[in-house]
């Protein structure tokens, strides 16, 4: 199924895979490094050092791009729905469906997501909530006094395209 939550986790695993890569290059032969690399100047360790945090980073940014793809997707599905039930064919409803679908743009996206506990266990919703906190504290800078569990980009990927998954399922 190529999604574009699918087409995430495909650059991620590109951009993962060399930065391996290249992990193993320097461990094995630090002398191919390019001269006009950032790395050339490092020592071995912190070269190290410098791939293992770019890993961390490209892990955090992932499930940023994630998220923000869920948010897109379920709010698109949101609108599409809300205009199929309202079906507006006169002036007012036609702004009662602007309205509504215009404050599900401005609410708080775990409401959003709590709308679907009729189709969707509340488990599961509570582990697409996860997901969301913790891309919550790496948009806003980490610097939340709490630091929610770390999610890994493929656990992410999973628990949100399932959830997209039943929801779609759900209206058949």
């Amino acid at each position: 199924m190529n999604t574009e939550l699918a087409k995430v986790m495909e650059w991620y695993e590109v951009s993962l895979e060399c930065q391996l890569v290249m992990q193993q290059l320097i461990n094995k032969r630090p002398d191919i490094i390019p001269l006009e690399s950032t790395l050339a100047t490092k020592e071995l360790k912190e070269t190290t050092d410098l791939l293992n945090k770019s890993i961390e980073e490209l892990n955090d940014l992932t499930i940023v791009s994630l998220v923000s793809i869920f948010e897109q997707t379920l709010l698109g599905h949101l609108k599409t729905f809300i205009q199929q039930q309202m079906n507006p064919t006169d002036h007012l409803t036609s702004q009662l469906t602007s309205y509504v679908i215009q404050q599900a743009e401005r609410g708080k996206f775990t409401e959003i997501i709590d709308l679907f506990k009729p189709v969707i266990d509340a488990d599961k919703i509570g582990l697409v909530k996860q997901v969301y906190i913790y891309r919550n504290w790496v948009a806003h800078g980490k610097k939340a006094t709490k630091t929610p569990p770390k999610i890994d980009p493929i656990l992410a990927y999973e628990r949100l395209a399932e959830f997209l998954m039943r929801i779609q399922i759900a209206e058949k």
